[in-house]
């Protein structure tokens, strides 16, 4: 009979505790999958030139004009991405992510060289950059701080079109003036590194700020100058731009 008693005196203190729920993980902290958003932002291109003309019309001694400027320009780029994440600790991830952006950017140099070639009064050297679209595949490292927000550098291979435009303008050539132009387009690659912040919105939705840093290298091109009237050319003009660009952006992501 005691031990009935005290079997049933300590079932009813049991039923007398107040019931916890058990700690449940906070998804919070898991940024493992496959995400993609989009994102809009800004970039400052940075673009060495150099620009030389020679002239090839037999005069003695030939002449080699020179003129070389670090310009800089800027312009919208706005695009999407993907990713994926993988949690390798509970505050340390690494990933992937591919984007690809519609860009806005340009340069332009206008330099008037100190002395023209024979026959002209003045030798106008122009050359411009166009990045009309770039992507990048890149891996990432971070470090999620307070569960909800990730901080992480990033880098990888660039890529990008960038279209160049040249243009020789030699006044009172030969009795006339002479304006030359030329043009290429070409797809160059080369690489990228940067680092960010992403925070979540909510179950499924991170907000990011990041910054990038591209090189694609040197694009160059040459045109031969135009005699006024016709003619045989009289000289060549060959240019360069080192497309060096800055982008910040800001992003939207879902994760999947």
């Amino acid at each position: 009979m005691i031990t009935a008693l005290g079997s049933v005196s300590a079932l009813a203190a049991d039923l007398a505790r107040p019931y916890t729920k058990a700690a449940i993980a906070d998804p919070a902290t898991n940024w493992s999958g496959f995400y993609a958003g989009v994102n809009l932002g800004y970039g400052i291109t940075s673009a060495p030139t150099t620009n030389n003309t020679v002239d090839t019309s037999g005069a003695a001694p030939a002449q080699i004009l020179s003129s070389a400027a670090d310009i800089a320009g800027g312009g919208v780029a706005g695009g999407g991405q993907i990713g994926y994440n993988l949690m390798l600790a509970p505050t340390w991830l690494a990933g992937i992510e591919a984007d690809f952006q519609g860009s806005g950017q340009n340069v332009t140099s206008h330099a008037l060289t100190g002395t023209p070639l024979p026959g002209a009064s003045s030798d106008f050297q122009d050359v411009q950059g166009k990045l009309r679209w770039f992507g990048t595949v890149r891996g990432r490292v971070g470090y999620v701080a307070s569960g909800s927000t990730l901080l992480y550098v990033t880098g990888g291979l660039a890529y990008g079109r960038v279209d160049l435009g040249m243009a020789n303008d030699e006044s009172n050539y030969a009795g006339g003036p002479s304006a030359s132009t030329g043009s290429l387009s070409s797809t160059k690659t080369g690489w990228t590194a940067g680092a960010g912040i992403e925070t979540q919105l909510g179950r499924n939705w991170t907000v990011k700020a990041e910054y990038l840093y591209l090189d694609l290298g040197s694009v160059a091109a040459a045109i031969p100058l135009a005699t006024p009237g016709g003619g045989v050319p009289f000289g060549i003009h060959t240019g360069s731009v080192d497309l060096r660009d800055h982008v910040v952006r800001v992003g939207l992501n879902y994760h999947l």
